[in-house]
């Protein structure tokens, strides 16, 4: 049997309902008992709330940029050969534009806006062509990747601003059964030491751990990277001056590495 009469099966809609309903009674599970149940330990909610939902909504900006500069390069034929396409309609339009002014630079408020919206567009198309190409995309996905991380790492530093410093009072406590402890539950006996008939979740970073893992992991970092990699073409083309600024600023950090990375057998022949 080739290859090409191997058919792969996809994932079935009865797979995809159990996991989602598991996502859902797993998440349930821990909001409640982890972020719930602990929600005293948040002395400003306000606070609380505007740190988390900033964070996640720039975590969220950094992981689609990322997913969507990778998978362009990952179908980069396609995408440079749409990139040209657009680039010689839009040559195509600047050249009317030059013919109805006799090859002079517009006047009118009309032509200028035209001639503006012209070069926009073809400064984004070149930033997709030289991605497409596999010319600029690893400093793109590396400074997203590096802005990502110290977002991420940020939180350590933020989000206590909005909670109590010391905790008074047991908020989750998990007695231990016997049968656990001693190991009995599965035919055997040992002594513990120290005594573990209680665990205490009581604690803030227990907390911080729970309520920022999960908005981040579900909303900062699987979604954006799905919706990164089907609509990288869009993305990159109408992000074109954000991607460009944060290229600026951490770029370099990237250029910099590169240099003791080897290079891909297909970059030195391509």
């Amino acid at each position: 049997m080739s290859y090409k009469e191997i058919n792969h099966k996809p994932i079935t809609n009865g797979t995809k309902f159990f996991s989602t309903l598991f996502v859902l009674i797993f998440l349930l599970v821990v909001v409640y008992v982890f972020i719930w149940l602990q929600w005293p330990i948040v002395s400003d909610q306000y606070l609380f709330s505007y740190i988390l939902v900033s964070l996640v909504v720039a975590s969220f900006f950094c992981s689609l940029m990322e997913a969507a500069f990778s998978a362009l390069t990952d179908s980069h034929n396609r995408a440079s050969i749409r990139a040209l396409q657009k680039l010689k309609r839009n040559g195509q339009r600047l050249n009317k534009l030059m013919t109805s002014t006799n090859g002079m630079s517009p006047k009118n408020s009309e032509d200028l806006a035209e001639l503006s919206k012209i070069l926009k567009k073809e400064k984004r198309l070149h930033t997709v062509h030289r991605v497409a190409v596999g010319i600029d995309n690893e400093l793109f996905v590396g400074s997203f990747a590096t802005l990502s991380v110290i977002l991420n790492t940020s939180i350590a530093v933020f989000l206590p601003l909005a909670l109590l410093a010391d905790i008074d009072q047991k908020l989750l406590v998990v007695d231990v059964p016997e049968e656990i402890r001693s190991g009995s539950i599965l035919g055997f006996s040992v002594k513990v030491s120290p005594d573990f008939s209680q665990i205490d979740f009581t604690s803030i970073k227990v907390f911080v751990l729970c309520s920022t893992t999960i908005p981040i992991l579900l909303l900062g970092k699987i979604v954006p990277k799905i919706v990164g990699r089907r609509y990288a073409e869009a993305i990159v083309s109408r992000l074109y001056y954000p991607a460009m600024i944060i290229k600026g600023l951490l770029g370099w950090i990237t250029l910099g590495l590169t240099w003791f990375l080897p290079t891909s057998r297909a970059r030195k022949t391509g």
